[in-house]
């Protein structure tokens, strides 16, 4: 009987020493204590040096596998930048009517509470049109007497005094009434445009979106290409990784591993149960 009791003896001492040595690994999970001394072994390989194992797989994931050139390789690939095109073309456009003006949180100063129309109207009512629309009035005054028998009763400089009175009215009407005038305009042209994306609205001006799509993709490709690396660099790869790991409870930590390595795992308990057989054997023929 012993050349059958020996082999599976050895078998068994091996499957078992290997079992025991994989779960070792990760137990027991806290250091275990007898006289007031830690005993040998405790705890486990693993939950023994977990902050030191955490920092490298930190650094090799940021190191090795998300360098800057990797990501934004990633980021730059044809479907993450159609995605980014397209999230960014039909953002839709949504404003909120407060009483007679129109208003968006991208367009309205915090501070001073002004509408997109109220800064048009600001920005047209401080323009200077005197000189251009003097200048305009007294040329078309010129072509449409000329040659006329008008030409002889009005003088050049009564047009030129003519288109310098017309446009002071023109400029002071701009800067004390236009206001309103445009300010109405401007909300009535904005208010078409709430709910309407940025596409839509391209369209409606007859903008050419195929181009605007291609420099926002070229435009986007060229910002990760460039940040990537700082990006990264203020992201702090290998810091998120390992703080995650350091806050992995261990048991969660070891199922998932033997759940993914189960059968490599076994093979090595199988493995023991094997050379234990064939040491055993051995024992006999020697």
């Amino acid at each position: 009987m012993d050349f059958i009791i020996e082999p599976l003896i050895g078998a068994v001492i091996g499957c078992f020493t290997n079992y025991i040595a994989l779960k070792m690994l990760f137990r027991p999970y806290e250091p275990k204590k007898l006289f007031g001394k830690i005993l040998p072994f405790t705890p486990g390989l693993i939950p023994k040096r977990r902050a030191q194992i955490a920092r490298a797989i930190g650094d090799v994931v940021e190191r090795d596998l998300l360098d800057g050139k990797a990501v934004a390789a990633a980021l730059c690939g044809e479907e993450i930048t159609g995605k980014v095109v397209d999230f960014l073309m039909e953002f839709s456009v949504e404003l909120e009517d407060e009483g007679n003006a129109v208003s968006a949180d991208i367009f309205v100063d915090s501070e001073q509470k002004n509408s997109p129309s109220q800064f048009v109207a600001e920005a047209v009512s401080r323009l200077n049109i005197k000189e251009p629309v003097s200048e305009e009035l007294y040329r078309y005054m010129n072509e449409k007497i000329s040659g006329n028998i008008m030409a002889r009763f009005i003088s050049d400089s009564l047009m030129r005094e003519l288109a310098d009175s017309l446009a002071d009215k023109l400029q002071s009407y701009l800067s004390e009434d236009g206001k309103q005038v445009i300010s109405k305009a401007a909300d009535d042209e904005i208010r078409k445009l709430s709910g309407m994306s940025v596409e839509e609205i391209l369209v409606k001006y007859g903008a050419d979106t195929m181009k605007i799509r291609g420099k926002i993709a070229d435009s986007y490709q060229e910002l990760v290409e460039k940040k990537s690396g700082s990006m990264l660099e203020a992201v702090r790869i290998s810091a998120i990784v390992e703080d995650k790991i350091n806050a992995m409870n261990m048991r969660e930590l070891e199922d998932m591993i033997f759940a993914v390595m189960k059968r490599e795992l076994n093979a090595i308990v199988y493995l023991g149960a094997f050379i234990g057989l064939l040491l055993g054997m051995l024992n006999l023929v020697i």
